[in-house]
């Protein structure tokens, strides 16, 4: 392997699996400090021509700065699929490629003659990270332009598009939705979690949506609230028994999160009489939906002293009245 001044016009393009080799960045360094890491290239059958292996980006910054020749790691000639391993695994392993390229790549190889696990064993990708990107290979190339050119995340569209519960509709309506980066890759963490509730596919278009509209509103999200969002909702479209149960649990925590955060002195005794009202249009309303009857004289028996839950009860009696 040896180093030596290269002119640039000798070198060979091939196929940059990129969708821009431009970089102003770059090209900015290279223009104050000159080339830092040369070029790796390979020989040729015409000794005067070599292929570009490695450092396109670098390559077009050179010629955009009027550069003739630069420095270059000339290796053996090998051909154009060992060339494609080397960049895959140099440019992997320093982050210089994107999804989407790195796909394009392991098709090229998988197109001649490669499988998983000598991709694996030439780059030294893993194969669930080479798996990973054949996964997204059944994606419509269309969408993945559209994607790419809006610069969203490859990982995040294909396991998005690979949730097989969802309404077409919906599904469609999400996918614009993250094309247009109104949801994000975290997002579809969400949408899986409810998407893989098994109730979720017994959902009609309007209730899969409202599921998964709540699902991205949330920025913390677990199977806990896909459980609660799918349960709720199938719960409003007919009778279930088990998701009846399900947030009947989830009412009592409701309840006893709500005497935490609001059955104290420092809520209770500071509340107005326009909050008192709202308080009570909800407590009566609660009786009169259930058909249980008020009795305020529980009401409430341990967070406050005696003379203050005396006039709590007063006060409450007279709003009834």
């Amino acid at each position: 392997m040896d180093t030596k001044e290269i002119s640039l016009a000798s070198l060979i393009l091939e196929d940059v699996f990129r969708k821009d080799a431009e970089n102003s960045a770059l090209t900015l360094d290279i223009s104050r400090r000159e080339l830092q890491i040369p070029l790796l290239v390979e020989e040729s059958v015409d000794p005067e021509k070599f292929y570009l292996v490695e450092g396109y980006r670098r390559y077009v910054s050179l010629v955009q700065l009027g550069y003739k020749h630069t420095h270059c790691i000339v290796q053996k000639e090998t051909n154009n699929a060992e060339r494609v391993v080397k960049r895959l695994g140099n440019e992997f392993h320093h982050k210089k490629k994107s999804g989407y390229e790195r796909e394009r790549m392991i098709e090229f190889l998988l197109k001649n003659g490669y499988d998983v696990d000598r991709i694996a064993r030439e780059t030294n990708l893993t194969r669930a990270t080479i798996r990973k990107h054949m996964k997204s290979l059944q994606i419509d190339s269309d969408v993945k332009k559209l994607a790419e050119l809006n610069g969203v995340g490859k990982d995040g569209l294909t396991r998005f598009l690979s949730i097989k519960t969802m309404n077409e509709d919906v599904q469609e309506k999400y996918q614009d939705k993250y094309l247009a980066k109104e949801i994000r890759s975290y997002h579809v963490d969400s949408i899986e979690l409810v998407a893989n509730h098994e109730s979720f596919n017994n959902l009609n278009m309007s209730a899969q949506d409202e599921c998964l509209h709540q699902a991205i509103e949330q920025t913390r999200f677990s199977k806990t609230n896909a459980n609660r969002i799918v349960n709720s909702v199938l719960l409003k479209e007919k009778f279930d028994q088990k998701s009846h149960r399900y947030m009947f649990q989830e009412m009592n925590k409701d309840i006893d999160k709500f005497q935490r955060d609001y059955l104290h002195q420092n809520f209770l005794n500071n509340l107005s009489k326009e909050q008192l009202n709202k308080l009570h249009l909800f407590i009566t309303t609660l009786a009169d939906k259930t058909s249980l009857p008020i009795n305020w004289r529980t009401f409430p028996e341990e967070n406050l002293a005696r003379p203050k839950r005396k006039q709590m009860i007063i006060q409450l009696n007279h709003h009834i009245k």
